[in-house]
């Protein structure tokens, strides 16, 4: 007993020296719960000794104290590193919680920039190309428009001219003889610059008609017009003739029209009588 007895007074005395030999590199809850053990396991051979003679009661009482002494220390000290270690583990998951949603917000921030650059791009080119859909749509159509027309007017304008030339000879067939070579005149002479020297070669018995009618009309282009009767021409017959030089070559193909409708549509009204 004795030995047994001194073999924990020996243990009692060296246990604060055990953590700098045994344990100096240990974290601090291992190393607390490694002091625990060693508390509990004096503290209970202690009490397994309480039977000590009496002639030693100090020695009894300096192992109980220092059991309880380690014991209340490998507590308070395990106690205080496990609480400091869930503060430090609940500021390091806080962080890291921290870190994350940081982390997160960026990532989103940043995809959802993407997707509405990509979004709007998107947009933008489907404008275009509806834009581009419309519009050839529409030109198809207006082209289809033009065509239609196009022909309808050139099935319509032999009928138009037709009905043209017939409204006028009927128009002119029913006016006075001065106003109807008066508007011969001016239309033949309409699209000539002025001072251009022209003659109007007519047949005989035109010759006071046309007179009577350049006198009437009294306009400026008429100033160098002079009329020319020759004997030999046709009943009704009316020319244009233009004196060389005075005169574009250009509108040569302008007075042969003038002649045309002249010789056509109006320069045998009196001789054939009013058109029907």
């Amino acid at each position: 007993m004795d030995a047994d007895i001194a073999q924990q007074q020996s243990r009692a005395d060296s246990v604060a020296d055990t953590r700098p030999q045994t344990a100096a590199n240990w974290p601090d809850g291992l190393w607390c719960a490694r002091y625990f053990d060693d508390a509990v396991h004096l503290s209970r051979t202690c009490l397994r000794s309480l039977m000590i003679p009496a002639e030693q009661p100090q020695f009894s009482a300096k192992l109980l104290s220092a059991a309880e002494f380690d014991a209340y220390n490998a507590t308070r000290l395990g106690r205080a590193a496990a609480d400091e270690a869930r503060e430090e583990m609940l500021r390091e998951a806080k962080q890291e919680a921290r870190s994350i949603i940081d982390r997160a917000k960026d990532n989103a921030a940043e995809l959802l920039a993407r997707r509405t650059e990509a979004l709007d791009e998107d947009v933008s080119a489907w404008v275009e190309k509806q834009k581009s859909q419309r519009l050839g749509t529409e030109l198809a159509a207006l082209d289809k428009e033009i065509a239609a027309i196009g022909q309808t007017f050139e099935k319509a304008l032999p009928a138009i001219s037709d009905l043209i030339i017939q409204t006028t000879k009927k128009v002119i067939g029913a006016m006075p003889d001065a106003k109807k070579y008066r508007m011969i005149v001016q239309k033949a002479l309409d699209d000539l610059p002025t001072g251009c020297a022209v003659t109007l070669e007519v047949a005989p018995d035109r010759a006071g008609q046309i007179n009577d009618a350049i006198k009437a009309a009294k306009a400026e282009k008429f100033a160098n017009l002079s009329v020319n009767v020759n004997p030999n021409a046709d009943a009704g017959a009316m020319r244009l003739l233009v004196q060389e030089g005075s005169i574009d070559f250009g509108l040569a193909d302008q007075f042969s029209r003038i002649e045309a409708v002249l010789q056509e549509t109006l320069g045998r009204v009196d001789s054939e009588g009013s058109p029907e």
